[in-house]
Parts: C-alpha cells; structure tokens; sequence
C-alpha cells in the first residue's frame, strides 16, 4: 500500500495542490483527471520522486518499485529499436555478459581439479540460476511481443531509433516501462501517440497487469476499460471517487443535481410557509400557528445568511481589493504580483471549503431524509486507522503524537467513509487546537450496546457556557484563531449529522487548561 500524504505543492504564493491525501492499494487502477494545469502531471512526478512537494510526503514501502511515464521523453539516438527497448533488461545483459565471460574462461583452463577452478564454475551455476529466475530464458520473447503490440514491425526492430518521430519514440518508451514490470506505473497521457489497435494491446496488457496504476488520460474509452477508481484534481483539492471515468461523471452529476433538488427544496419549504402565513394571517383560530412560523422563518433566514454572509464577507472583500489593485496596474513588481495572487488563491479556496462543507452538510441531510445513506458491516479498527493516516502528518508537523485503543473484533452496521469523515474532523480540530509536543489518543469501544469512539486531546479544553452550540454551523470558541487555522466552523456541525444518520450522538466533555474529550455514540443494531 502506498500512501500520498497530505502533499501541497506551492509556486511561489500561488498553492497548485493543498493536502492532498489517498492510498493506492496493490492491483488498484486509478485515473487521475482534471483540467489543464490542475496539478496531475506534478502529482505523478511527487509519488515517483523526480520533484518534490512543498509539504507532505509519499510514503512508499521499502521493496516496491515506480516507473513513470512522462508526457515528453529522451530517447538515444546512437542504437537500434531493439537495442534501446532491451535496456529494460540491463540487469540480465549484466548477467548474461559475467556468463558468456566466465564460460570463455573455463573452455581455456585444464586444471578441472584446482579450487579455484570449481569456484569458478559453482559461480556460473549461481548466475545461470539466477538469470534464469529473472526470466532470462523470456526477456528477449517479451521484448518482441512488447514491440509488435506497441505497432512495430519485426523488420524494423535493427532500425535506427534516430529515424523515429517523436510518437514512435514515445511508445519506445513506453515499452521499457511495461518490460520493467514496477510495482506501481505512473503513465501521463500514454495513448496520445498510439493507433486503435496498439491500445486495444496496451489495455488488455494493462488489465493483466501484476501492479498498481495511476494514469492521465484524455481518452474516455482508455479510462473507463482500464480504470475502477477516479481521482479528481480540482481547485487545489482532490476528490476521490470509487468509479470508473464514466461512473465518475454520473456521479458528479448527480451530487450536483443533489445540491441543487437540496436548495430547491429549501425554496419549496420556504415558499409554502409563507403561503401559510399569507392565508391564515388574519384568521385568530391560526394565530398561534401563524406566528409560530413566522418566527422559524425568520430564524432560518436570518441565522443562515448572517452566519454565510458574516464568513464569505472577509474574503470577498480580500479578493476584490487585490483584484482592483492588480487591474489598475499598481503592481509594478513580478515579486508582489505573485504575492498578491497567491493572497487571492487562499481566499479563493476558503471560500471553497466553506461551500463544500456547506453542500456536504446538505448532501448529509438529504441522504438521512431520503435513506440514502448505505451501511454495511465495517470493522471500526480499520476505519479509525484510516482517519488517523489521513491526519498523521499534519500531528507529526507539531510533535504531536496519535495512538489508537481499539478492539480489532469490533464490527458495526456504518457508513464506513462518512464515519471517517466524522472522525477526522475531530482529529483535525484536536490537532489544531492542541500546543506543539502533545498527545492524541483515539479509543474504540463496545458499552451499553453501542459503539463508543472518543478522540481525546490535550488541548486549551472548553468552557462549559459553549457546549450547547459547540455543534451548531458556524459556531466558533475563537473565531480569529479559528479562522486563521483555515477552519470553516462546519467540521462539528458535519460530525454532528453524520452521527445522527447512524442514529447515534456525539458530545463533549473538556477542562479548560487540560483537554477534550469527543465522544461519537452509535446503537449497535
């Protein structure tokens, strides 16, 4: 399993990728979109290693192997086709050169009996065996197949590679990857120089394929034969899906169509309330009722647009300034331009965190009403495991340690990603809101028939007068601090609703000066 974690990408002030966070499971195939300049190509050059991130890591376990792919590619102009795609096989030449040199000696020497004689030959049955477990006996058989499926002709195999256009020296390139066989293949648009009938080769070798893939492509068919798995690069952020590319638009589609019947009916509420108001205003009988609706009217639409008002203002006001200043060509310097432009980046990606926690917010309510939300047997171990990954950098950034109690044979009927979710955003408000060198501590338990998950940290702790609306959207202990952490005041309001689908409660317990405990309840059924 290979991890990209929490990797941002900064050029200058302007933030290409922002904690950007998956796991790439052994055999899994993945697609890699988004628009031009979104961040995918770079992406790619991180896990493989040839650049490096701004922050975050790629953790890769110690054996497996990358090969990358990259949309522009150098190729030898001094050998032949053949001889340039057996440089995969360099190690085996290796060996096959030591053998033939080691043979020539032998066939010159009599003295069969002498010791180093005998070395000499137990050394070349040492590497006979091993050229032959390497697939010596195959290599040059797979180099040929490889070569033909990619479209080359057999008789072109001694041609030289400084004859090739730059297509032709692509899918040389290509070849060596595939013969290379790495744990795990990078490809950036790998089918732009390929006719009909070398992908049609190259996606049933894909699907054979031992290793993990991630690839970028523009050909929908490409993806949506070869890819189970789409992650999508857009404004900084990455969204994971687990869909072909297909699948992947549909479901985007309708996650926006979602939002929109959300806000439509919100309208429809709205509108018939007023219809009541508006019928029965003057009747005494429905007074009561009236006035009743009134007020919740009143409440919906003043506590939401103060509250969205109050947090997009300061950002739009940012935004506005430095655009105008931009425009008016008071910038002179190319330094201060791209200081400004990358101030108007992170406003521009505050406001969408706050738009998306808001639509997740919706799209929460929604599922729970419409009983839209699946739930499966989950082992709940795994799943605060896999919270805790998420986070684990952002905590070693600080020195602040997170460790994990939970029964492994714990299972529960959950929505294992939505639960993650819950948890992580506890995670990352204990990590926030704790001082440097601090610990964690993540517990998973059965009582009273219900799955207990606490999150317990060492932070500032809270008073008692702010745990009533401590869950509530937009409610903030200290908003400047908040505020400056990057916090939308959502992420309890989120942990708090997707509680409530699983039928369970979250609460808090907290000592000011001492720390939080954040408890999520849920019903075993």
């Amino acid at each position: 399993m290979i991890s990209v974690d929490s990797i941002s990408v900064i050029f200058g002030h302007f933030e290409l990728l922002s904690n950007i966070s998956f796991l790439v499971n052994p055999k899994e195939r993945i697609g890699l979109t988004g628009r031009n300049g979104s961040g995918k190509t770079t992406l790619l050059k991180i896990i493989n290693g040839s650049v490096k991130p701004s922050s975050g890591r790629v953790v890769i376990p110690s054996g497996v192997t990358t090969g990358y792919l990259p949309q522009q590619i150098r190729v030898s102009d001094s050998t032949t086709i053949f001889n340039e795609t057996l440089k995969s096989f360099s190690h085996l030449e290796d060996i096959r050169n030591e053998v033939d040199s080691i043979t020539g000696e032998l066939a010159k020497r009599s003295d069969f009996e002498t010791p180093s004689y005998i070395e000499k030959c137990d050394s070349l049955a040492l590497l006979e065996e091993q050229f032959r477990l390497n697939g010596g006996d195959i290599y040059i058989a797979e180099t040929e197949q490889a070569l033909t499926g990619l479209g080359f002709d057999r008789r072109d195999f001694r041609r030289g590679t400084s004859e090739l256009s730059g297509g032709w020296r692509m899918r040389i390139e290509l070849a060596k990857i595939l013969l290379k066989k790495p744990d795990l293949l990078l490809l950036d648009e790998p089918t732009n120089h390929l006719d009909i009938e070398s992908i049609q080769w190259f996606e049933y070798f894909l699907k054979k394929y031992h290793g993990s893939i991630i690839l970028v492509s523009h050909d929908r068919a490409f993806l949506d034969n070869v890819t189970g798995r789409t992650i999508e690069l857009s404004l900084s952020r990455a969204y994971d899906y687990k869909a072909s590319y297909s699948t992947y638009l549909e479901l985007r589609r309708e996650r926006r169509d979602q939002h929109l019947a959300a806000f439509r009916n919100q309208q429809k509420v709205i509108e018939d309330t007023e219809r009541f108001i508006e019928r029965f205003r003057y009747k005494n009988t429905k007074a009561v009722q009236v006035q009743s609706r009134i007020k919740k009217l009143e409440n919906i639409r003043r506590d939401f647009v103060a509250n969205v008002s109050h947090e997009i203002k300061t950002p739009i006001t940012a935004i506005k300034g430095f655009v105008e200043t931009l425009r008016d060509g008071e910038v002179s310097s190319i330094e201060d331009r791209e200081r400004f432009l990358g101030i108007v980046s992170n406003h521009v990606n505050r406001l969408e965190a706050i738009i998306n926690d808001l639509l997740r917010l919706s799209s929460i309510e929604k599922d729970t009403e419409n009983g839209g939300i699946e739930f499966g047997d989950e082992k709940i171990s795994d799943i605060l495991k896999t919270a805790i990954q998420i986070c684990r950098l952002n905590a070693e950034n600080k020195g602040i340690g997170i460790t994990l109690d939970c029964d492994e044979k714990i299972i529960a009927n959950v929505n294992a990603p939505l639960l993650e979710q819950a948890v992580v955003n506890l995670l990352d408000n204990a990590i926030k809101y704790s001082e440097n060198d601090k610990k964690v501590k993540v517990n998973g338990f059965i009582k009273d028939n219900n799955v207990i998950i606490e999150v317990v940290d060492e932070g500032k702790g809270l008073e008692k007068e702010h745990f009533p609306r401590l869950f509530e959207r937009f409610y903030r202990v200290d908003k400047a601090r908040s505020r400056k952490l990057g916090g939308t005041g959502l992420g309890l309001a989120i942990v708090k609703h997707i509680t409530q689908a699983h039928n369970g409660k979250v609460s808090v317990e907290s000592i000011p000066g001492k720390g939080s405990i954040f408890t999520i309840k849920i019903p075993i059924e």
